[in-house]
């Protein structure tokens, strides 16, 4: 799973049921359109979510999707209490999931 990074946009591309994790980042990069592209997670059996918090994207992956998505918000840490008072979100938001067919 990547994100792309695109003026104030981010777009998440997947790819599921590959044999392997070199295949599977080899088909998500082809998709994206520019250089800021990131693999945030990879996953096999299980799920991958991406979150997001005051413009950074970070990834996790779990057997379960509440388990991925724990796991991409627990990728920041701590909330950010500082961003509170620059108007900024102190805690990250799940922006998508996807789970394999074997996922828990």
């Amino acid at each position: 799973m990547a994100t792309e990074i695109l003026g104030d946009q981010v777009h998440v591309i997947w790819a599921l049921n590959y044999p392997s994790w070199a295949d599977a980042d080899g088909v998500v990069l082809s998709k994206c359109v520019s250089e800021n592209c990131t693999v945030q997670a990879r996953f096999a059996n299980g799920c991958g979510s991406v979150a997001i918090r005051n413009g950074v994207v970070l990834g996790g992956a779990g057997f379960t999707r509440g388990e991925a998505e724990n796991a991409a918000m627990a990728a920041f840490g701590p909330p950010d209490l500082a961003s509170i008072s620059a108007g900024g979100d102190p805690f990250p938001t799940v922006m998508h999931t996807e789970c394999t067919a074997h996922s828990g």
